[in-house]
């Protein structure tokens, strides 16, 4: 459930997102709202980890930590579940067993928030790149971020007062 108070610090945000992480719904696309800070809050916190941490396997989970927040969108509502989430190998059903999971399926909703995450996810790899390519770790400090990636950060860094 998202904290009542705002807090900006990115450490604290990471954690709380990461905590959140440990009961994964996979298969699932939920509602922003169910995240422990604003979805835009807990990006702007792992781009700028991406770009500072000095440790690869960090850098790795808070890039998956990007591609898992795709899955909560805003307008979701009650969480939409792919059809057969957690029934084993769903092409080994019969196809009356397949005709009772698919029932009252509401396969609009899931592709349009499908559609919805998987265009962030892409737009998203962009941004994560340009990080990890002004991480000293990668070997690539010389490059520049986007404008767009610059001033997002710069924004953070405005909203937030930190000192990144």
């Amino acid at each position: 459930m998202r904290s009542t108070a705002p807090s900006y610090d990115i450490n604290s945000i990471i954690n709380d997102y990461g905590a959140f992480l440990e009961m994964p719904r996979p298969g699932y696309i939920q509602d922003a709202l169910a995240l422990p800070h604003p979805k835009q809050h807990i990006f702007m916190a792992l781009l700028v980890g991406i770009r500072t941490v000095k440790d690869v396997e960090i850098v790795k989970m808070l890039h998956s930590g990007i591609v898992m927040l795709s899955h909560y969108q805003d307008g979701v509502g009650d969480a939409i579940e792919l059809p057969g989430v957690g029934m084993g190998d769903v092409t080994k059903l019969s196809p009356d067993e397949l005709k009772s999971v698919m029932a009252g399926y509401d396969f609009e909703k899931w592709t349009h928030f499908s559609e919805l995450m998987q265009a962030e996810q892409a737009r998203n790899e962009g941004l994560v790149k340009e990080a990890k390519e002004a991480n000293p770790l990668f070997g690539r400090s010389d490059q520049s971020p986007s404008w767009f990636a610059s001033i997002a950060i710069a924004a953070w860094r405005i909203f937030s007062g930190a000192r990144i």
